[in-house]
């Protein structure tokens, strides 16, 4: 069997995968993960929250549409656009915990609820990057949540990485669960300012990461 359910100790559920060897949100603490891995630093503390109309967050990794869930029960104005390649785990957790909006963005690949939008794209990353940088698309939040660098290394390439800064407004920010040396080095030969965030102990992991794509300093060429 590929998928296995799991309870986690802040009582929400995640899902092994064992064809990645890996779980799709924390295997301590899931809901917890999504909170402070994304959602706090890419959305709650983004200088874009309550400038831009429409705030919009690109996610690479939709896996069992954790974030999606957050996103859309937080009652903010948002176009959330995430990309991912086999829905399996999606539609495995939707057999044992059905959430009607989950299952009609699954299925319908878009959900409108008031101000919030999402769109689904079944597609690579490395197919669906290039074409949003090409339609001119930019945002003001990155989730870059696939399976780790060992189980998934191509997500994890210098060429994502780049694509992820240019289609990132001035001052947007990249949220990852991971702090490997991979996942830093390729942020910041992107361009992208790289710290690392403290996370609380119920994750039983001491560290995330943050890249923030720095807003461009004054012309100082003399030229127009």
């Amino acid at each position: 069997m590929r998928f296995q359910m799991q309870t986690t100790a802040d009582g929400s559920s995640t899902v092994f995968d064992a064809e990645a060897g890996e779980c799709f949100k924390s295997r301590h603490a899931a809901l917890t993960e999504t909170e402070a891995v994304f959602f706090q630093p890419g959305i709650a503390e983004n200088p874009w929250l309550g400038r831009a109309r429409p705030f919009r967050v690109l996610e690479l990794g939709f896996g069992l549409g954790t974030n999606f869930l957050q996103l859309k029960n937080s009652g903010l104005a948002l176009e959330f656009v995430s990309i991912e390649r086999d829905l399996a785990g999606a539609r495995y957790f939707l057999e044992k915990e059905d959430n009607p909006a989950l299952r009609e963005l699954v299925e319908q690949r878009s959900f409108r609820e008031g101000a919030f939008r999402a769109d689904l794209c079944l597609s690579e990353f490395e197919i669906t990057l290039p074409a949003l940088r090409q339609d001119g698309q930019r945002f003001h939040a990155i989730f870059f949540d696939p399976f780790s660098p060992k189980a998934n290394p191509s997500a994890w390439s210098p060429e994502l990485f780049a694509l992820c800064a240019e289609l990132l407004e001035p001052e947007g920010r990249l949220v990852t669960y991971s702090v490997s040396r991979v996942a830093k080095t390729h942020a910041e030969a992107a361009g992208l300012c790289v710290t690392k965030r403290a996370l609380p102990a119920a994750l039983q992991k001491r560290q995330s990461l943050l890249a923030v794509k720095q807003a461009r300093g004054p012309d100082k060429s003399g030229l127009n």
